[in-house]
């Protein structure tokens, strides 16, 4: 019963609703509209700064997603994409 607790508790929300997926927010529309919108461009400073805005978008959704989200998942979920972003960030 114990392991029922605990998943309950990392996908559920304090109203007891599961929240694991979620319509995507004005972030996570903008990070795949920006990101669209750099495969489209030739290599230069406009595609490069596409490219950032849309990882700043991306960065920002999971920030909040580590602050507010609505269950541990969510909030695993927020840390691990900081995680990547900031990794590919320092890799490239």
């Amino acid at each position: 019963m114990k392991l029922k607790a605990a998943w309950n508790r990392v996908t559920q929300d304090n109203k007891g609703r599961t929240i694991i997926w979620q319509w995507p927010n004005k972030l996570l529309i903008g990070w795949v509209l920006l990101r669209i919108a750099s495969h489209f461009l030739h290599a230069g400073s406009l595609k490069n700064g596409f490219g950032f805005l849309g990882n700043a978008f991306l960065f920002t959704w999971a920030y909040l997603e580590i602050i507010e989200g609505a269950s541990y998942f969510r909030r695993f979920l927020g840390t691990a994409v900081i995680i990547a972003v900031t990794v590919g960030y320092f890799m490239s």
